[in-house]
């Protein structure tokens, strides 16, 4: 066989040149991320001039040899000579992880032996060398035959070789990138290359600053040579297990460091030293047949579940293993308990529940579910779940794990996860009563490299391949194993001496990840690439029958189980009974981008379509299969995009844009069901993408997906891009002349005007909103708007317009029969009494609420509801009760994701705090809720926390910084003057004038007594205590009695009976015992309205003393005693303002 590039004698099967690396099997096109080289020779235009053709001719050849030379020494390959340019290329056909880095070394080469040729031909030659980096298409031209590289890379390279001087060389921006620690460059700026719409950034190659090959170590760590790292960790399991305390571990690192293996160590060591039972799940990057993927997978064998399954088999299943697990100990498990985590397994394997609830209700079953199994199991025996690669989870999954950890952590579970360090910056594990221990794994010195090569050599090493081989991969583990494989080949010797020759020529071995793989796939035999491709494909693992199927519907002529042996023997598959799996899914990664974007369109169809055809139609259908025809079709439908009419017109039906449609709405609805949100928006995006770029020509179709879209990007506080959708959305729903699509779109507008902080602008929209629903005759409509409207004027002290609209939200609610509408108004009243001061009317609707969303099982209802309540138990004084459902309330709103809920949870466990006179707490947990307000723009939040978190501060003894806060929040910006509301800065208003009264100034807020006058006048209560109090300070005497015995027929709250107290002790208007027993005898009574009944026994003694002499000392001696107990009940807490008043009085008396 003769190299038809270079002519070479080559032998017989060979598949690349030995002499030039020319391919010498006629390939496939492929995609390949190559490096080009483009080089020109200046002056030969004079040279022809003044010499003679033959020998411009020679000269050329020449100067081209020795070039070409330069070319193949690092490992490139000329591609073509046009006259006086020469193109080479780095990275095809073969590939090294460092083609950028060798071209450019080439490129200073090439230089230097055009200088050496100057001396040696006695003619001026010069040349100017470009390279650039990036993807292109490798393959034969149909015409010529040769195998080419083509692309915008090579075209750039061409452009930035003609800005070049005479002598330098170029790159570009992806090859500076990759090499700019290896080779000094000088910035050159833009130029406007021709032809090209934007100018390019340049750099002009210096010179080499590091040898050939070297590279920074990366972090990373494998197994062998890690008995300080294990030691730890089984250290850490048997605490677990001995002191019956879960455990979690994440270990934590960059791909090839070892970490699934150390966590499979980890929990084999377990299996043998206490007899655990091990479960294993990993996550994959897509393709998933739901979103609880991981947990599903580790424990499909061990529920004993089969692929395939129908609904009713599964749960019969399930069931059966349940009750066994379930009734360890006993003679019989509970059958309805049984029952509920049968059917919690269930949707967590995939399966649709029996009955459509909320999503919430869903993960919330699904949580349950795994707590109690995996509680019955550990009860048994020790349980270790390996979950491996989390950084690809979704994030319900996160959750999932802590809501479980909630659960379980007094039982012998240990938590094994690996992940990416990226995972740390969107999860940080909740802190609990459980263990954890995070692991950041390092890589591995000298000593453990060695221990690494002779377990996979299976023989001593020589100690200088130990060191080549620990520079060469800076000791990650996998980087070592992918070297050793790579020596691996038909005509390979024993283990030991691949790699003393290695040692001999590290030149050749490439240097990182991306080199290695790609190198090792250069090397498999065409057949045996094409089944990888497939499986690249297909995804990270999958059936022998798929891949088989798959490669008889190409006519790939190929025997599969021959080909899946040798990726086995190759170390780049696994394979385990009929399922095989990539070691690495940057394995599957390169192998999947080396296909073209046609033949990755026409498998992906050919996937979706053998599924649509065979599988879908199945009753039941398997529940992962609309998760796969989602990904396939839309994987088709945008490739076939990208290539454009030559590659899609010819080869897909012209539906295919619709059927991908189809299946990503469906699993968006799902995700949503299943509150996955960011992955709902996802897959939403993504039919929008398929829909476009005329999204007119299709209105009615894409209206009500960026309608869905939009809802979920208010849900994830996503104002900007929720307000993009809506508008496109109204814009398309006229087109389309949907009224009804038009006003569900006014209801979305006015939700993100008022997240937006135009609460004027979201009422006037949902009243539109709720009038079109009102005249398309659509109560359900009408009440969605009106309650949204509620909301908003609730939370702009709006309080007698939110009560109109929720009743009237709640009077169309039961028009439609919509019961989750129904408690969502109850909710709003509740909310509306709760703030207006009417306790029982508040608890009553709170408990209607409760209600409705406790008979449909929702359970992002009930946590709104039962965080309403705690309000309500809080202002009535039942503070117990309060604290109870609001540490419930915080939990569940983590759980739904709701950072809202959260806050203002939070916030009332703050006021909880600080009504038991615990400001410290109260200031850390008010921070955080300030915080979270803050974060997400929402003024009603952030008055509420800046009010509870000022008069924390000042009670603290932090009374200037108090204050200020204080001051700030009363007249925020926005308000333009005294605005109502929390958000307007009434609240933060009415907390300095009680501040002041508390700290004996009462000109601090003085102006605020004005304002509390029409709320007093109302009935409530506390405004009148803190009026009264205020003119007492002020010396009013008759002003305060007039404030505080308006109504005497009323029921008096505690704080409104103690201030009675002291100012009838000062006028002797109303009777002081009568008032103290009152406050003696409330539940909600503080200890600020004790230490005033305490005063106003010690101003009573003072002013009305006893005739008797001995029952006057008796009358100072009881007030004393009492300012006494008041001053202790007052030292116990972190009220440092209450104790100076208190001090001051008791000084007085005495």
């Amino acid at each position: 066989m003769v190299c038809s590039a270079c002519g070479a004698e080559a032998a017989v099967g060979a598949r690349f040149c030995a002499s030039c690396g020319q391919s010498l099997l006629i390939l496939d096109d492929e995609r390949r991320v190559v490096t080009v080289l483009f080089a020109d020779i200046v002056g030969f235009t004079t040279l022809s001039e003044h010499l003679d053709p033959e020998l411009v001719k020679n000269l050329v050849d020449r100067c081209f040899n020795r070039l070409a030379q330069d070319v193949t020494a690092f490992g490139g390959r000329v591609d073509k000579i046009i006259g006086d340019a020469m193109v080479a290329l780095f990275g095809a056909p073969v590939a090294h992880e460092d083609d950028a880095e060798r071209a450019v070394r080439a490129a200073l080469r090439m230089q230097e032996t055009v200088c050496a040729e100057v001396e040696a031909i006695g003619h001026d030659v010069e040349i100017r060398i470009a390279v650039n980096t990036g993807e292109v298409l490798v393959g034969a031209m149909g015409a010529a035959g040769s195998v080419t590289a083509m692309g915008d890379v090579v075209n750039t390279a061409s452009r930035l070789q003609e800005a070049a001087g005479a002598g330098e060389v170029v790159v570009g921006p992806a090859t500076y990138a990759a090499t700019h620690r290896t080779i000094a460059y000088e910035a050159r700026g833009l130029i406007a290359a021709k032809g090209r719409g934007e100018p390019v950034e340049t750099w002009r190659a210096i010179s080499p600053v590091l040898p050939p090959g070297y590279r920074a170590r990366r972090e990373g760590v494998h197994l062998v040579g890690r008995d300080h790292e294990m030691g730890i960790l089984q250290h850490a399991v048997q605490t677990s297990i001995t002191h019956q305390r879960a455990l979690l571990v994440l270990l934590l690192g960059d791909v090839g460091l070892g970490k699934s293996r150390l966590s499979d160590e980890v929990a084999s060591r377990a299996a043998a030293d206490h007899r655990a039972v091990v479960r294993e799940g990993r996550c994959v990057p897509y393709g998933e047949a739901n979103v609880w993927w991981p947990v599903a997978d580790a424990l499909r064998g061990a529920l004993g579940l089969e692929e395939g399954d129908d609904r009713e088999r599964a749960l019969e299943t399930l069931r059966q293993q349940v009750a066994t697990t379930l009734a360890a100990g006993q003679d019989e498990a509970d059958p309805a308990e049984v029952e509920r985590t049968a059917e919690g397994l269930l949707a967590m394997m995939g399966y649709d529940p029996l009955v459509e609830g909320d999503a919430a209700a869903v993960r919330h079953h699904a949580a349950r579910a795994l707590s109690t199994y995996s509680e019955a199991t550990a009860r048994r025996r020790p349980l270790v779940l390996q979950i491996s690669d989390l950084h690809f989870a979704d994030d319900v999954v996160l959750h999932l794990i802590d809501d479980v950890f909630e659960r379980i952590h007094h039982l012998p579970v240990v938590v094994l996860v690996t992940a990416r360090s990226i995972l740390l910056e969107r999860w940080n594990p909740r802190p609990g009563r459980h263990n954890s221990l995070v692991f950041h794994l390092d890589p591995l010195d000298l000593e453990g490299t060695g221990q690494l090569l002779e377990a996979l050599s299976g023989g001593p090493v020589a100690e200088e391949v130990t060191a080549a081989f620990h520079d060469r991969s800076g000791g990650n583990p996998f980087y070592v194993e992918e070297l050793v494989a790579l020596l691996d080949g038909p005509d390979a010797p024993s283990a030991p001496s691949r790699l003393t020759r290695a040692a001999a020529f590290p030149e050749a071995l490439p240097d990182t990840l991306r080199g290695l793989v790609a190198a090792r796939l250069d090397d498999l035999a065409p057949s045996v690439r094409s089944v990888l491709q497939d499986a690249a494909v297909l995804g990270s693992r999958g059936t022998m029958e798929a891949l088989g199927r798959m490669a008889a519907q190409l006519e790939r002529g190929v025997d599969v189980d021959d080909a899946v042996g040798q990726l086995v023997n190759d170390e780049i598959m696994r394979l385990d009974g009929d399922r095989w799996a990539f070691r690495s899914d940057m394995v599957r990664e390169v192998a999947y981008q080396t296909i073209t974007k046609v033949d990755r369109a026409v498998r992906h169809f050919g996937i979706a379509w053998f599924m649509e055809s065979h599988v879908a139609a199945e009753q039941p259908r398997p529940v992962w299969v609309a998760d796969q025809l989602a990904h396939h079709y839309a994987e088709a439908a945008t490739l076939a995009r990208d290539i454009g009419a030559l590659g899609s017109t010819t080869k897909f039906p012209p539906d295919l844009d619709d059927r991908a449609i189809r299946w990503l709405v469906e699993v968006a609805r799902r995700a949503q069901r299943d509150l996955a949100l960011p992955t709902a928006k996802r897959h939403y995006g993504k039919v929008i993408e398929l829909l476009g770029p005329d999204l007119d020509s299709r209105a009615a179709d894409a209206f009500p997906v960026l309608l869905e879209r939009a809802s979920l990007a208010v849900d994830l506080w996503d104002v900007d891009a929720a307000e993009r959708d809506v508008e496109e959305a109204m814009r398309l729903a006229g087109l389309a002349g949907d009224a009804a699509g038009a006003a569900n779109a006014l209801v979305v507008r006015g939700t993100i005007e008022h997240r937006g902080g135009d609460s004027n602008a979201a009422i006037a929209t949902l009243t539109e909103a709720a009038e079109a629903f009102v005249a398309l005759r659509d109560p359900a409509g009408s009440a969605r708007a009106l309650r949204e409207r509620s909301l908003v004027e609730i939370l702009n002290g709006r309080m007698d317009e939110a009560e109109l609209s929720a009743r009237d939200a709640l009077g169309a609610f039961v028009e439609a029969d919509d019961r989750a509408g129904q408690g969502w108004a109850h909710q709003s009243l509740a909310w509306i009494s709760f703030v207006s001061g009417r306790g029982n009317d508040a608890a009553l609707h709170a408990q209607e609420a409760v209600d409705r969303f406790e008979e449909l099982d929702d359970q992002r209802g009930l946590a709104w509801s039962w965080g309403v309540m705690g309000w309500v138990r809080f202002q009535q004084g039942r503070v117990d009760e309060a604290e109870l459902l609001a540490e419930e309330t915080i939990v569940e709103a983590q759980q739904l994701g709701d950072p809202w809920a959260v806050a203002m949870t939070r916030l009332l466990l703050a006021s909880i705090r600080l009504w038991s006179g615990h400001p410290a707490a109260t200031v850390e947990l008010a921070s955080e809720s300030l915080a979270s307000f803050d974060a997400l723009a929402d003024s009603y939040g952030r008055g509420l926390s800046s009010s509870v978190l000022g008069r924390a501060l000042v009670m603290s003894g932090q009374v200037q910084q108090g204050l200020d806060l204080l001051h700030r929040a009363s007249y925020p910006a926005a308000a333009s003057g005294r605005g109502r509301g929390p958000a307007g800065g009434q609240v933060a208003r009415q907390t300095l004038f009680a501040t002041s009264i508390q700290l004996g100034q009462p000109d601090l807020a003085a102006d605020v007594a004005e304002e509390l006058l029409p709320i007093a006048a109302d009935g409530h209560p506390d405004a009148s205590a803190a009026l009264g109090l205020h003119a007492l300070q002020e010396g009013d005497l008759a002003l305060a009695a007039a404030h505080l015995f308006r109504d005497e027929s009323a029921s008096a709250t505690a704080n409104l009976a103690a201030s009675r107290a002291l100012v009838a002790a000062f006028t002797g208007r109303g009777d002081v015992p009568a008032q103290i027993e009152m406050v003696e005898g409330r539940d909600g009574a503080t200890y600020l309205d004790r230490s005033l009944t305490a005063m106003a026994r010690a101003v009573e003694v003072l002013r009305h003393p006893t005739v008797d002499p001995d029952g006057a000392d008796r009358s100072r001696s009881s007030a004393l005693a009492g300012l006494e107990r008041s001053r202790a009940e007052i030292e116990a807490t972190g009220d440092v303002v209450a104790r100076a008043v208190t001090g001051l009085v008791g000084a007085h008396l005495s």
